[in-house]
């Protein structure tokens, strides 16, 4: 009875008692932990096994932080630094990020390379180099959602950047042929590399994005689609349906380099893009903010290739996405040309009178907060069929008269109410006097269109006509 009362006081003897009953001595506990030790092996040795068994996605995006990770670490086994040392190398991925232009203060970094030691460390755990209990990367948190420097960009930030591309730099059509495939579709980089002759489709104008794993059908304008066409011709004689599309002059695909030679000459002529970082990504804020702003959420996920039901769309977007054609009508929308998907729809045929509403205003706007998408849809308006030439299409005037009949015939196609002109000064963002003279123009145009030819009349009937009073054509 003492002996029990003794054992429960003291814990370590209660703990030898366990022992003992099991046959395992303190020792023995200790030579293990040795063992397990011995045995872990180092960064340089473990990281290439850890990145063979990682899917290719995450894979490209640790491989940097991995890099890092055996340059300060690579001799030191797995089971050596603790949380404070990992903390600390942390630290230092985020104060390297910060330096970098276009950085949201490193946060991003930060979680990337936690997330790149957690992956390790998982391994390690199932390999049994570290114990779970004792693993460093268990209590590593990644940084908080930074507030993003990305936005939208106005209609005339879209201008400067396409005029820039097509006026400096060796390839200017190529360049303008890629911000033009940015802006109508909201791809990302990885869907510009990844496209193939096979992915065009030239009857429908449409093209099949390949991003982040997923495939996805999107509309783009005949202008873009004939481009798509004509570079592949010129610069792939070999015609293989399977070989990428975009490619220098002297035939070699664009990769990754393209763009990080493209945009840092950009941000060398403009101070504005230099100063935020602005990069290919901010082309997909600008179109998918506009396709918000003017179609709605549901219409606006399915551009941006969110799937329906995930995280970032919402379950309730799996009952509401839109349709191919439906996109097709925001694609024509936006370049204020016709698609083939879309000649003979309206926004009312999809039964939606909000998109109807919402659909049709963004070509006649008339609030101040939505006049920069008008100069968006105007700078995209009316451009030539082919984007082969040194010019490109994005920046060359567009004749005013063009521009009020477009939004004339739109609000006739949509069965809207004759524009005014102060409404159609606010959608073209022309000049009163100018937008007037343009009415002018086409009002003289349709008389002149619906004015029969009348034979001359001899002069007796001419003075018959003046006697009687018989002018049919005189007028007030």
């Amino acid at each position: 009875m003492t002996d029990t009362h003794k054992t429960a006081a003291d814990p370590t003897a209660a703990a030898r008692l366990v022992l003992e009953s099991l046959g395992v001595s303190l020792s023995d506990l200790q030579a293990n932990e040795d063992t397990t030790a011995v045995t872990s092996p180092t960064f340089r040795e473990y990281i290439p096994v850890v990145a063979a068994d990682t899917p290719a996605s995450s894979r490209r995006l640790w491989s940097n932080y991995w890099r890092f990770l055996v340059a300060h670490w690579g001799d030191r086994r797995v089971d050596e630094p603790s949380y404070n040392e990992l903390f600390d190398l942390a630290d230092q991925v985020e104060q390297r990020a910060r330096s970098r232009k276009g950085s949201r203060g490193g946060h991003g970094a930060r979680s990337n390379f936690v997330d790149a030691i957690k992956c390790v460390y998982r391994h390690a755990v199932d390999d049994e180099y570290v114990r779970p209990n004792r693993n460093p990367a268990a209590k590593l948190r990644r940084s908080g959602s930074a507030q993003p420097r990305r936005r939208a960009l106005s209609a005339a930030q879209l201008t400067e950047i396409t005029h820039t591309a097509a006026t400096t730099g060796p390839n200017p059509a190529l360049d303008s042929l890629v911000l033009r495939l940015h802006t109508e579709t909201a791809c990302r980089r990885s869907g510009v590399l990844s496209l193939r002759r096979r992915d065009l489709n030239d009857q429908d104008c449409t093209i099949w994005l390949r991003e982040k794993g997923t495939a996805r059908e999107r509309p783009v304008s005949p202008t873009v689609m004939a481009a798509l066409v004509d570079h592949f011709e010129v610069h792939a004689p070999s015609g293989n349906p399977d070989d990428p599309i975009l490619r220098y002059a002297n035939g070699r695909p664009i990769g990754d380099n393209y763009f990080q030679g493209l945009w840092q000459r950009l941000r060398r002529h403009l101070d504005w893009a230099d100063r935020w970082g602005v990069s290919a990504h901010w082309l997909r804020y600008t179109t998918l903010t506009w396709v918000e702003r003017n179609f709605g959420y549901a219409m606006a996920a399915a551009y941006a290739g969110h799937a329906p039901g995930g995280v970032r769309s919402g379950n309730t977007l799996t009952y509401v996405h839109p349709t191919l054609e439906e996109l097709s009508i925001v694609l024509a929308t936006l370049v204020g040309a016709p698609h083939p998907l879309a000649v003979g729809l309206r926004p009312v045929d999809t039964g939606s009178l909000a998109l109807q509403n919402r659909g049709v205003r963004m070509l006649l706007p008339v609030d101040d907060d939505v006049r920069w998408r008008a100069e968006l849809e105007r700078s995209l308006n009316h451009r030539p069929v082919t984007l082969t030439s040194s010019q490109t299409a994005l920046c060359d005037p567009v004749d005013p008269v063009r521009q009020v009949r477009h939004q004339l015939e739109q609000a006739e196609r949509y069965g809207m109410r004759r524009p005014s002109q102060r409404t159609l000064v606010t959608a073209t963002g022309l000049p009163r006097d100018t937008v007037r003279e343009a009415l002018n123009k086409i009002k003289l145009e349709l008389i002149a269109d619906h004015t029969p030819d009348v034979p001359k009349p001899s002069a007796g009937s001419a003075q018959t006509s003046v006697d009687t009073g018989a002018d049919c054509f005189s007028g007030p």
